[in-house]
């Protein structure tokens, strides 16, 4: 799914609130504050570079538990 100007906050606070959101990410060729929110559901596969968005950072969402926080017995 893509959302139109929108911040990362924004963007992040969106992919929070589906537990099947995977990860997100914020898109501006123009270099402004607000771009497009880029949102990924279950399973990510098969991820390519888009050259138009050059400076796009990938935010992953993962559990506790996927990186050590917490323990499960």
């Amino acid at each position: 799914n893509i959302y139109s100007n929108m911040n990362l906050d924004d963007c992040q606070k969106e992919c929070l609130k589906n537990c099947s959101c995977t990860a997100y990410s914020t898109g501006d060729s123009s270099g402004g504050e607000n771009g497009n929110c880029l949102l990924w559901y279950e399973d990510l596969f098969d991820l390519q570079r888009h050259d138009s968005f050059n400076r796009l950072t990938f935010h992953v969402r993962v559990t506790a538990e996927d990186i050590g926080i917490i323990s499960v017995f």
